[in-house]
């Protein structure tokens, strides 16, 4: 064989290799999921099927779904074989370890674009997914916030109101853009901040190390909030595209049972949004809001729950400990001072 002919033969063969590593890298980005979507199921095994089969069954097909059964002590396994083999779906088991802990485990091992996380005793709208790529496809917004649509116990369609409406700043403005500096603190107190009410960018989230906090309630709260002071680009799809399920069984029905929730995620949005100094000014009207709900929610509580909460309440008192020395932290405290100071909180206290 010639010179020329064996450098044409490197060539082509050099132009082949090529055209086979751009088939393969092709046909992996054509393989990678747009969307993940997370369910988290403990007990609720009843409505599970719903929820999964809404996402099976979506006119947009681009989506992996990571389903947690986070320790449940019902037919949740049992239903969960029955999609084992589906190519779409990972299931994850593992002993209880709460809501935040079962999504941040999914996170970690989700390849889409976004995230969205569906409870497990609600469903999404058959076009939704369809929506949501028509909406991000051109932009790369960090989040999409949409309405939602109130459903009774028994899956009757109640429509839209209340929260499940977006801040009329969003809802007037569809083709807007909003971050922390367009939004006031009245925005942000009024936003339907539960996670299945938006979807979030995952490369925005890991990039801001984002995660849901831990072995608490109202974790959505803080999730939503950290994107919002990191300075994530929302964006509002005026359309409803979640149904939202009302019963009796949800985890936050009691409120007053969870104060000691709510002392953990008043602190952890302080910390979160004071992390960015430019944001100060709002950092603390949003914390003042959550601070004041707690204020609301001791009044309402029994004597006897505030003995049962007595630890939490121990961390509370050292966090207004290191507030400044002023009029508004001094009313704060004034409370839970005189809760501490008492005799009668004496026995509960921790043994030295």
């Amino acid at each position: 064989m010639t010179k020329k002919k064996k450098i044409v033969v490197f060539i082509s063969g050099i132009v082949f290799c090529l055209m086979c590593l751009g088939g393969i890298l092709s046909y992996n980005l054509l393989k990678k999921p747009y969307f993940s979507i997370i369910i988290s199921s403990y007990n609720y095994g009843h409505y599970l099927p719903q929820a999964i089969d809404s996402v099976l069954n979506s006119s947009y097909q681009n989506f992996e779904l990571i389903v947690v059964n986070d320790g449940s002590t019902d037919k949740t396994s049992e239903i969960l074989k029955q999609y084992k083999n589906h190519s779409k779906i990972t299931i994850i088991e593992h002993e209880n370890q709460g809501l935040s802990l079962s999504r941040n485990k999914a996170m970690k091992i989700a390849k889409g674009k976004y995230f969205w996380f569906v409870d497990a005793d609600d469903w999404i709208d058959k076009n939704a997914l369809k929506r949501l790529y028509d909406k991000t496809k051109k932009d790369d917004y960090d989040i999409v916030s949409f309405y939602t649509c109130g459903v009774n116990s028994n899956g009757l369609i109640l429509g839209m109101g209340g929260y499940d409406m977006l801040p009329s700043k969003l809802e007037n403005n569809p083709d807007n853009i909003f971050t922390v500096q367009e939004l006031s603190v009245w925005d942000m107190m009024s936003y339907p901040v539960t996670s299945g009410k938006q979807i979030y960018r995952r490369e925005f989230t890991l990039k801001n190390n984002i995660d849901f906090p831990a072995r608490t309630l109202f974790e959505d709260d803080v999730f939503f909030l950290h994107h919002v002071f990191a300075g994530a680009r929302i964006s509002p799809l005026t359309h409803a595209l979640y149904y939202k399920r009302s019963h009796g069984q949800a985890i936050t029905s009691d409120r007053p049972k969870h104060f000691d929730s709510y002392i953990r995620i008043c602190m952890y949005i302080w910390e979160r949004t004071h992390k960015y100094p430019m944001h100060e000014e709002k950092a603390t009207g949003i914390s003042n809001y959550y601070i004041e709900g707690i204020l609301v929610r001791w009044r309402w509580l029994s004597t006897e729950r505030k003995y049962k909460f007595y630890p939490d309440l121990l961390k509370w008192k050292e966090f207004l400990d290191r507030q400044p020395d002023n009029d508004y932290w001094n009313k704060s405290r004034s409370d839970f001072y005189e809760f501490f100071a008492s005799e009668e909180v004496a026995p509960y206290a921790p043994k030295e």
